[in-house]
């Protein structure tokens, strides 16, 4: 049915599959390269475990894909090294609650996309702060970012996103580890970021609260 549609709608711009279980990576692959259009794809619960020729060969038609969701899917590293190589006009990608792929897989996509303005690690529990402060140099178009449920990850992480993302305006850290470390005497203040998630934070006390309104003004 994928493979139909966009077999008959030339103009598609847009696609969106949602809990899809008979979707494939060869339906995914063979939308891409016949809709040259197309601007937005959004899949869940697809497996990516490997990323055959045709598949990888897809991405190269993707001439003007700028976003990209495949949340709760299996992604391999190989997947977003394909991803990688085609050179994508990407904008804004989601990898909300993947699994399969490693820090080094996502450190790669991150270096080569410098115009991110949007990205979704929601659940990616293997992320820390030290990691998030290695993305960060590549995030200076970065204006939204989902970091809920990465338990591992602290106050550092909300400091180096401030500092180093200098036009951030949404940041999510619901259900993390804020609260946890001490607070640095020194930060910088960023009057771009407008909206703060904290919800689920435990550890969270008043004084954490006055400090993150410290460092975002603009709330």
């Amino acid at each position: 049915s994928l493979i139909h549609l966009s077999s008959r709608c030339v103009l598609l711009r847009e696609i969106a599959v949602r809990d899809c279980a008979f979707i494939t990576q060869n339906a995914i692959a063979f939308t891409i390269s016949h809709s040259p259009g197309l601007k937005s794809i959004a899949v869940n619960e697809i497996g990516f475990p490997s990323v055959d020729y045709v598949f990888k060969e897809s991405f190269l038609h993707g001439k003007v894909l700028s976003d990209l969701d495949l949340s709760s899917s299996f992604v391999s590293d190989e997947l977003l090294n394909s991803i990688v190589e085609a050179c994508l006009p990407l904008n804004k990608l989601i990898l909300a609650r993947c699994h399969g792929f490693t820090f080094a897989g996502l450190l790669l996509l991150s270096s080569k996309y410098h115009s991110l303005s949007l990205i979704s690690v929601e659940g990616v529990n293997f992320l820390t702060d030290q990691n998030i402060n290695e993305l960060s140099k590549f995030f200076s178009k970065l204006t939204s970012i989902n970091l809920g449920f990465c338990s591992k990850l602290t106050n550092s992480t909300f400091f180096t996103l401030t500092r180093n993302c200098p036009l951030l305006n949404e940041i999510n850290m619901e259900r993390t580890n804020l609260g946890e470390e001490e607070f640095p005497t020194k930060f910088v203040v960023n009057p771009q970021v407008k909206f703060l998630n904290l919800a689920q934070n435990g550890k969270l006390s008043n004084e954490s609260i006055k400090r993150f309104v410290a460092i975002c003004p603009s709330l």
